[in-house]
């Protein structure tokens, strides 16, 4: 059997889950899971895809900062500005309008969210691209694959 908080896998006859804590109800230890059905997504499972691209995101952020002499220098003041307000934006944007609701179970908020972040900073990699920062072009792939996942792993839950 599994919890129904954050679904650990709990030996049967169990009263807590030996992961969360949480207490068993009667209906849980006798809910049985077949062969072939496929167990839903927690959001605690689901989190640390959001966590991956907010780090990534402020790393950016933090990275443009502290090279803000040097962009200035070589006359990329503006653009580093910008970079440092988008990731910025972006690390809020995720945490506010996708990990919380992730966090409250609103999967319906959490794949609009989803699809937002992939197609928007998806259409950005082709500055990166165009700019051969591979760098740049790699982090974001990562940070749109692991939100791409979250989207593909809800669509069908909603």
């Amino acid at each position: 059997m599994f919890c129904s908080n954050c679904g650990f896998q709990i030996p049967d006859g169990s009263k807590f889950c030996p992961n969360c804590g949480f207490q068993v109800s009667k209906a849980t230890q006798t809910e049985k899971i077949t062969p072939g059905t496929r167990k839903p997504k927690t959001p605690r499972d689901l989190s640390i895809f959001f966590y991956i691209p907010m780090g990534l995101h402020a790393l950016s952020g933090i990275l443009a900062l502290l090279f803000l002499g040097a962009l200035a220098r070589a006359g990329a003041l503006i653009p580093g500005l910008f970079s440092i307000i988008f990731d910025i934006g972006l690390v809020y944007c995720l945490w506010r309008w996708g990990l919380q609701p992730l966090k409250e179970n609103r999967l319906a908020d959490v794949i609009k969210t989803a699809k937002v972040y992939v197609i928007g900073v998806g259409l950005l990699l082709i500055v990166p691209l165009l700019r051969g920062n591979v760098i740049t072009l790699v982090l974001q792939g990562i940070a749109v694959g692991c939100v791409g996942y979250i989207w593909y792993t809800l669509k069908d839950e909603v």
